[in-house]
């Protein structure tokens, strides 16, 4: 017996934000564009014009240390904006952010993305169990915990035959080239839990005597 979620197993198509999810997915990229496009706007007229960065006891942080020095023309603020522009750049969150949501490199979690290559970061794990039937992710569980064919046909009283073609299905459905994959990306399914996606859920099967 499963959750609702599988009552409808829908397969998961590749493309650009092609995705089975039905969350808001897109609201978190979309208000990170919007955010940090707003403040490289804002932040860029600020350091450029060299003006209007002190009231009375109060000194912009652009301005932060105030460096003035008689033989450079432009704005204090170039000469100190370096430092943080480049710890931002390479700070491994904002990196994170802006990839995903400028880049979309991915732009989330078991979403289509614009490059033909497949993310192999955190996240590559976050296979869209959805695709699966019940019974093919009852038998997904199974092999990620390193039960064999025959074992499996056995606790489920089915044949070895339609083990090996639920194991096919899930090959083909998550697109996986051959039992090694299957096996491995099943194990790593199994050892990361359940923070992995949303709907994977525990199958209750019958106990191994």
């Amino acid at each position: 017996i499963f959750m609702s979620a599988f009552s409808h197993p829908k397969v998961f198509k590749s493309g650009f934000a092609r995705t089975a999810r039905k969350d808001f997915w897109w609201l978190q990229p979309v208000l990170v564009v919007f955010m940090l496009t707003s403040f490289g706007i804002y932040s860029t007229w600020a350091a450029f014009q060299g003006n209007h960065y002190e009231f009375g006891p109060y000194l912009s942080p652009f301005y932060s240390p105030l460096i003035l020095l008689d033989w450079w023309p432009f704005s204090p603020a170039l000469l100190i904006l370096w430092a943080p522009l480049g710890f931002r750049a390479t700070c491994y969150y904002y990196r994170k952010a802006y990839y995903r949501s400028f880049f979309m490199d991915p732009i989330a979690c078991s979403v289509g993305e614009p490059m033909e290559h497949r993310y192999n970061g955190a996240s590559d794990s976050a296979i869209p169990m959805e695709a699966l039937s019940d019974r093919e992710l009852e038998v997904f569980q199974f092999i990620g915990k390193g039960e064999t064919t025959a074992r499996i046909a056995n606790v489920l009283h089915r044949s070895v035959k339609t083990i090996e073609t639920y194991r096919s299905r899930i090959k083909e459905k998550l697109n996986l080239k051959d039992n090694m994959q299957l096996i491995r990306q099943a194990m790593q399914w199994i050892q990361e839990g359940d923070n992995i996606h949303p709907l994977k859920r525990e199958p209750q099967t019958k106990p191994f005597p």
